[in-house]
């Protein structure tokens, strides 16, 4: 057998992807306690100001499960973005100094979608990250087909067409 020295041992244990999941490139990389997954702490949404203490749970690895088995994918729109992180001063600041300014969170898709076995009176929105980690196949052949850059617009006639036909019902 061959002699293992300490920093191959450490090189060969560390399962990591050596890129942000996020943008595909290196760097200083922030790692998944549970899974492969590695990003950049600002490719995060919201983005990080430092690296977090302790145990730390990519947006994959915290991403809650659907509530069923989704039969079809309906429409998306945008969605809020998360809440701004809170940026701590350093204590080398200037006490009079204004606070850091909050780092914003970007919009993310989220998608109106149809569960198996129930009427359409149950569709809800979902998250993208929950389409792509639980409905891959349905997800890219939906991304394949629609536009993902502009949400469908609701296609409900104009409200004078409304008025018409309101006004025949009569």
């Amino acid at each position: 057998a061959l002699p293992i020295f300490e920093g191959d041992a450490e090189e060969e244990d560390d399962h990591h992807m050596e890129f942000c999941r996020v943008c595909k490139d290196g760097g200083e990389l922030l790692c998944c306690d549970i899974c492969p997954s590695s990003y950049h702490i600002h490719c995060l949404n919201p983005p990080l100001p430092e690296i977090p203490n302790g145990e730390w749970h990519c947006p994959r690895c915290s991403c809650p499960p659907l509530k069923g088995k989704i039969q079809k994918i309906l429409t998306w729109k945008w969605g809020q973005p998360p809440p701004p992180t809170i940026v701590p001063k350093a204590p080398t600041d200037d006490p009079d100094a204004p606070p850091p300014k909050p780092l914003e969170g970007r919009p993310e898709r989220e998608f109106f979608v149809k569960w198996q076995g129930m009427s359409y009176w149950h569709c809800s929105w979902v998250t993208e990250l929950q389409l792509e980690l639980h409905c891959q196949v349905m997800f890219r052949n939906y991304q394949r087909k629609n536009d993902m850059d502009e949400p469908p617009t609701g296609d409900f006639g104009d409200d004078e067409e409304k008025s018409r036909k309101i006004g025949r019902a009569h």
